[in-house]
């Protein structure tokens, strides 16, 4: 082939292609110009910007006229004795036939020029049926096996792999209800996309339980969808088993004589950002201490909590009942009559280390007791001390400040 430049009438260059060409056709931008080969049954492909052969393309036998789709993206190629038709497509110059036309007496397409006498005196009807791209495909690989966990905790990872052909997008994957997905093992979520178009081989797909699944059982498919009608791969019956989690009960303290003060509990173990208020049922907190129970310390119990995702485990908590304030009267009548004849101290028998001191206005201790097993009858060496005011001391000796005051002997 031989390429003037129409501008200088000189020749550009000289191209060896094959023999017994026949038709020549230039793609619609000018990039690309094809030349039937009749002799050897080919078509050369030659880029017009350097007068270089791109291509030599093997077609059916005696090829003769070519000529390019509106949009260039295709040459059509008619097999004068193979009766077929090859369409080459002109982004990498494969080729795919057409088939079924009666072709005959060396007719070139597109051109209706014959290079015999014999031209057909009338039209040839012809039917070129354009074949669709083959469907997309999906297929997976691997087989999963059953998961298991804790509720809070995501499961180990099982795996699959996923290939696709002819896509014309990714591949949509989707997880059943409590699994969750990855495309890299790493960063997880429900659904994902592999791939876009073209094809996809053997890639890697990672699914687990998801720490926020609840407990129970859980199964069915997943789902890859490109497009077609969904594959699918089965997972399993998987399970979420209930956490742990422990109530503790507080301890308490309360003086003798007053009511219980509120028992309360605090957890250890909630997951997912739980809370008490997430029980199906609340504890019981109880204890056998009543407002009248002696001083002594006496078992918190918390039990009755439920929920479907939790198991409970109950740490007891104790509740002290210590010695109340004493209450120290002011006055007494010792006069014999057997009713508030000693000076008694309301609760001061619970501090038996106590010191009790009395004295008279003058500063001199009248009265001194280490306990108070005794009550003080308002006499001094046997003898009944006048009515009047008397100054006391006492200090109970656990860590409360000291008491003192003014008791009056009224006789």
């Amino acid at each position: 082939m031989t390429v003037i430049n129409t501008t200088t009438k000189t020749i550009s260059a000289t191209i060896e292609i094959g023999f017994n060409l026949i038709d020549i056709a230039i793609s619609p931008d000018g990039k690309k110009l094809y030349v039937t080969n009749s002799g050897n049954n080919t078509v050369t492909a030659i880029n017009t910007s350097n007068n270089t052969i791109a291509a030599t393309i093997q077609v059916g036998n005696l090829p003769l006229g070519l000529c390019f789709s509106v949009d260039g993206s295709k040459v059509y190629v008619i097999n004068d004795l193979s009766g077929t038709i090859s369409v080459i497509n002109t982004s990498n110059n494969t080729v795919s036939t057409l088939t079924g036309f009666p072709l005959s007496d060396s007719h070139t397409f597109g051109k209706f020029i014959s290079t015999t006498s014999n031209c057909p005196p009338v039209p040839i009807k012809y039917t070129i049926t354009v074949n669709p791209s083959p469907p997309p495909a999906v297929t997976t690989a691997g087989n999963l096996s059953p998961l298991t966990t804790v509720y809070g905790t995501e499961s180990a990872t099982a795996s699959f792999t996923v290939s696709g052909t002819n896509l014309v997008s990714g591949i949509l994957i989707t997880p059943p209800a409590g699994f969750e997905l990855s495309a890299d093992g790493i960063n997880f979520g429900g659904s994902i996309t592999i791939g876009s178009t073209g094809t996809i081989t053997n890639a890697t797909v990672f699914v687990r339980l998801a720490k926020t699944t609840q407990t129970g059982n859980y199964a069915g498919n997943i789902t890859l969808n490109a497009g077609i009608t969904p594959a699918s791969i089965i997972l399993p019956t998987s399970t979420v088993t209930p956490a742990p989690l422990v109530i503790t009960a507080n301890n308490k303290s309360k003086p003798f004589g007053l009511n219980n003060p509120p028992l309360t509990v605090v957890y250890s173990g909630f997951v997912n950002n739980d809370q008490a208020s997430d029980l199906t049922t609340q504890p019981v907190i109880t204890t056998i201490a009543l407002t009248t129970s002696p001083i002594g310390v006496y078992p918190i119990i918390a039990s009755g909590a439920s929920s479907s995702n939790y198991t409970f485990t109950y740490v007891p908590g104790e509740l002290t009942i210590t010695p109340a304030d004493i209450i120290i009267p002011n006055t007494f009548t010792p006069n014999g009559d057997g009713a508030n004849d000693t000076w008694a101290i309301k609760y001061i028998e619970y501090y038996p280390q106590c010191k009790v001191n009395v004295f008279n206005r003058l500063g001199t201790r009248i009265f001194s007791s280490i306990g108070y097993s005794v009550p003080w009858n308002g006499r001094l060496k046997g003898n009944d001390l006048p009515s009047g005011a008397y100054y006391y001391i006492i200090s109970v000796k656990n860590n409360s400040p000291v008491k003192s005051g003014w008791v009056t002997i009224i006789r």
